[in-house]
């Protein structure tokens, strides 16, 4: 089989594995439509969406958490300007299920490139 091939494919994979699957949470505001207990439901590292009341977005890993802020590497926001928050969680099923098919899949082809006479 083509080495060139091999390799085209064990980067694919490594992508997908590195890339894993990661789904996006939504934080609600308390019943007064605030995000004052903000530090409850996020934490340091938690990589976030934000939605700001003059409609701005920012995108960030969040580094530290104040009463008042929440501050990333070169942005830090108010929270009480927060309009939304969204939580990027990773899917560590998903991800492994991913990765485990598409080794079932590449390992197909070889096997049929490989072992199969007339196939590759």
């Amino acid at each position: 089989m083509n080495t060139s091939i091999i390799k085209s494919l064990s980067f694919c994979l490594f992508v997908l594995f590195i890339g894993g699957c990661s789904t996006f949470h939504e934080v609600k505001p308390n019943e007064q439509g605030s995000f004052v207990s903000l530090a409850e439901q996020v934490k340091v590292r938690d990589y976030v969406i934000v939605k700001m009341k003059d409609d701005s977005r920012h995108k960030f890993r969040i580094e530290q958490i104040t009463d008042t802020q929440l501050v990333g590497k070169d942005v830090s926001v108010e929270i009480a300007d927060i309009k939304e928050l969204t939580i990027k969680e990773a899917e560590v099923a998903k991800t492994l299920t991913n990765v485990g098919v598409t080794w079932f899949i590449v390992s197909l082809i070889v096997i049929a490139c490989c072992f199969v006479p007339g196939a590759g």
